[in-house]
């Protein structure tokens, strides 16, 4: 990620990744100047990502990564089932309360263990799940779900 200023010169250049197949599909600014990015991770633990990889080989996980205003991490976490879970399109909505919803999609089955609306902290990436929804009638039936992801400031 490269930050320009309205001339077009750099104020700051970062990259963030393992040594597997991370990408990014969005990113948002955010009221205190920091920023949130989205996609998805196929790492492990390695690089400067520290938040493991959930998924079976092979597969992505969602992948956050919180930076500051000036473009140092604050934090990153992965979550997601055995399946391929991103932000593919990566929705992002800032909350009354000072939060952040985000949406994603999951290929996992929902009977594992993952999120589909997730609380955490800006500075520890702790949460709080609850069951995944079917992204077409919102009932809890369907293999394929989308995923909301709250973080609070």
């Amino acid at each position: 990620m490269v930050r320009l200023d309205g001339d077009g010169t750099a104020l700051w250049d970062r990259s963030f990744g393992g040594t597997q197949t991370d990408y990014l599909t969005g990113l948002t600014a955010l009221p205190d100047g920091g920023f949130l990015l989205g996609g998805g991770s196929g790492s492990g633990t390695s690089g400067n990502k520290t938040s493991p990889n959930r998924g079976t080989l092979g597969t992505s996980d969602f992948w956050l990564v919180r930076l500051d205003a000036t473009g140092d991490r604050l934090w990153d976490q992965t979550f997601g089932g055995t399946g391929s879970d991103a932000f593919y399109n990566l929705t992002v909505r800032l909350a009354a309360d000072g939060g952040i919803l985000l949406g994603g999609d999951s290929n996992s089955a929902l009977a594992e263990t993952k999120p589909a609306r997730r609380t955490a902290t800006p500075t520890t990436g702790s949460s709080n799940c609850a069951k995944p929804l079917c992204r077409h009638c919102a009932s809890n039936h369907s293999r394929t779900s989308p995923k909301a992801a709250s973080i609070s400031s």
